[in-house]
């Protein structure tokens, strides 16, 4: 039913087993094919109510509170209404002044089309909608270390880089907490403390919440010997381009000489 209210559903699920080989991981997984199936079920309807289609997708979608025919209640902010308003009044381009007059000779056109006599050009409202925790909010955790030596940083954590650009993100947010340059993702083992799967952009949200916990809680270690000596909080100091200065300017120093040779580390979870 997809990002819509449907308070009388029916589902029927069928599993085959065939002789075929499992199939690898694949991104996208699915969730737009289902997307096609409820859109166009949404246009139908439209049609048989004679309501514009854009509208009736309007009065009949997701909020906070609305549950889902799974038996799920939607619990964080659902702004499906204003993203299909926005895009709704969003002007459409115009076409290129040397655009052809046949719209079958426009790009996309009927060429290689199973049937090209069902292709038609216009302007479609479409939502899609997927779960960011890949149990379904059922025991979600990470648990990722930071640790800090000689100006370098080292991110420990057992969360499966798939090409969803993980380890690149744990990189900029050790970077942006600590202000050092050089920033390692160590690899990943069984022994480290586990991660949960790497689905859709999950580890975003849970994996890099733990690196960005485990980066404060150093940069706290890292800061508050110096908020002590000046006599000021540690939200008076700020970190950037490898140096430490306060509000006022009294305080200017760089990060490794801030360090003097210790090691700092803090290992931190996190569970949305």
């Amino acid at each position: 039913c997809g990002p819509y209210v449907v308070p009388h559903a029916f589902i029927e699920g069928w599993a085959v087993r065939t002789n075929n080989p499992p199939s690898g991981h694949v991104r996208g997984e699915g969730a737009m094919q289902v997307c096609a199936a409820y859109e166009g079920q949404m246009d139908k309807l439209a049609a048989k109510l004679g309501i514009d289609p854009a509208e009736l997708r309007l009065r009949n979608t997701l909020s906070t509170g609305d549950i889902l025919p799974t038996g799920q209640t939607v619990t964080c902010p659902a702004p499906v209404a204003e993203l299909l308003q926005a895009v709704r009044d969003f002007p459409l381009p115009a076409l290129p002044k040397d655009a052809p007059e046949d719209d079958w000779l426009l790009p996309g056109g009927p060429e290689g089309a199973g049937e090209p006599g069902a292709v038609r050009r216009g302007v479609g409202y479409g939502l899609g909608m997927v779960h960011m925790l890949g149990a379904e909010g059922t025991d979600e955790v990470s648990t990722a270390t930071v640790r800090v030596h000689d100006g370098v940083a080292t991110v420990i954590c057992a969360a499966v880089e798939t090409g969803q650009g993980f380890t690149t993100l744990a990189r900029q947010i050790v970077q942006e907490t600590l202000g050092v340059e050089e920033v390692h993702v160590a690899a990943v083992d069984t022994d480290q403390p586990p991660a949960g799967p790497a689905t859709h952009g999950r580890h975003t949200w849970v994996s890099g919440g733990a690196v960005e916990r485990a980066a404060k809680m150093v940069r706290t270690q890292l800061l508050q010997p110096l908020a002590h000596k000046f006599g000021m909080s540690t939200e008076l100091l700020q970190i950037a381009d490898g140096k430490i200065t306060s509000y006022d300017g009294v305080l200017s120093t760089t990060v490794m000489e801030a360090m003097d040779g210790k090691e700092l580390w803090a290992t931190a979870q996190c569970r949305p």
